[in-house]
């Protein structure tokens, strides 16, 4: 038997280089926070480039030690998608982990989208996953490996709306890709959270509270999620602890999708 490697390692990202989409505010800052604490440095992508901005500006002052950049990012753009690639690779020297975080959350029910707004939930959440994994894909299959983490829901276990759709053709991109890319030594995974303290859910929240509350009644732990909750198993997931794991959604439910 081999020498055991230490948990520090198996935790550690010191060297790599890591992608979030989305990484502005909520789950995609503190899924970066936890990466540059374990030793990456991080390129924050976002549609909003002042907000990704500051907040690169204030890791790097937290974490000396990681670089830590940022990059305006429309994650249904194509070309942007790859234009964020290449900033990586010239910014920062390569991909090691791409995590595509970025996707909104409508509470609207599927009787009450309209056919745009139902267009415009895939796109972000569903095609804006598929351009990431493409994007990390190239650049990892040329490198020799890499980790690409995509943030599915547990709405992709139940529920008829657009969101819930979008959601579940995250969780089939990554079980798909991870057989296809399985063989370049790039692993796949998906997290799925259930509800979460973000920004986003605050707004949720000034307008269908009950219904949250609801929704937090039915999970086993009593709880809603925090975004460091969702960075933690990022982190796992980024990680060689994490090594022979790919093609499955984690769920980060506090026991919500227990049956």
């Amino acid at each position: 038997m081999g020498e055991l490697t230490s948990h520090r390692e198996l935790l550690s990202l010191d060297g790599r280089n890591a992608v979030i989409t989305g990484g502005a505010r909520g789950i995609g800052r503190a899924i970066a926070e936890r990466f540059c604490e374990a030793g990456a440095n991080c390129l924050l992508a976002d549609v909003d480039a002042a907000a990704a901005a500051a907040t690169a500006a204030a890791l790097g002052d937290s974490y000396p030690g990681a670089e830590v950049r940022s990059v305006a990012l429309d994650v249904t753009d194509a070309d942007q998608v790859e234009a964020a690639a290449e900033a990586a690779v010239a910014g920062l020297g390569g991909i090691d982990v791409w995590v595509n975080n970025a996707g909104i959350y409508p509470p609207e029910s599927l009787l009450e989208t309209a056919a745009e707004e139902y267009r415009r939930i895939l796109e972000i959440n569903l095609l804006g996953t598929n351009l990431g994994v493409q994007s990390a894909a190239r650049r990892m299959i040329a490198a020799g490996g890499g980790v690409i983490i995509n943030m599915a829901s547990t709405a992709a276990h139940f529920g008829s709306g657009a969101y819930s759709a979008s959601k579940w053709g995250v969780r089939g991109i990554t079980s798909g890709m991870a057989r296809e890319l399985g063989p370049h030594g790039v692993r796949v995974v998906a997290i799925g959270p259930t509800i979460t303290e973000t920004p986003g859910m605050a707004a949720t929240r000034a307008e269908y509270d009950d219904a949250v509350e609801q929704l937090i009644a039915g999970i086993p732990m009593g709880r809603s999620a925090q975004p460091d909750d969702i960075a933690r198993a990022a982190l796992f997931l980024a990680g060689d602890g994490a090594a022979l794991i790919s093609g499955v959604t984690l769920l980060v439910d506090g026991g919500q999708m227990s049956r």
